[in-house]
């Protein structure tokens, strides 16, 4: 009977819904709402099962999270939207970098090692530093 229904809309002839409907006696499934609530309680393992296998493959990706002592990132300058300078440790000798959207490019080599200043705080620290200050204060 469904073809017929999609002929019929196809056509554009309209067929009464009463040629459609299930004889009194027949035996045709009409869903019960406990099939309804397994239904939807299924959808919700399935897609909950998607989003917590894609949050342990993006916490756990292999090869990601291992340190590398060969490689090691000294410094990190942002200078655009897309464009930063990177200093870069590769066996020992110090290289500067430059990341853009065309890709990267060795800059320079350093003759000297780049050492951070311990007074020099980054400004993420700094931040941290006022947050925990104003809340010391709010507690007080």
């Amino acid at each position: 009977m469904p073809c017929s229904r999609l002929l019929a809309a196809t056509l554009g002839i309209t067929i009464p819904v009463s040629a459609f409907a299930a004889a009194p006696g027949s035996d045709l499934p009409t869903p019960g709402s406990g099939e309804i609530v397994g239904f939807i309680g299924s959808l919700l393992v399935v897609i909950g099962s998607i989003l917590a296998f894609g949050w342990l493959y993006s916490r756990f990706r292999p090869g990601m999270n291992q340190s590398s002592e060969l490689i090691r990132l000294v410094a990190m300058r942002p200078i655009g939207p897309k464009e930063k300078l990177l200093v870069v440790e590769v066996a020992g000798e110090q290289l500067l970098v430059g990341v853009s959207a065309n890709g990267m490019r060795t800059l320079h080599t350093l003759a000297e090692p780049v050492q951070k200043d311990a007074g020099e705080t980054p400004a993420d620290s700094r931040f941290a530093a006022r947050l925990k200050g104003l809340l010391g204060e709010a507690s007080k």
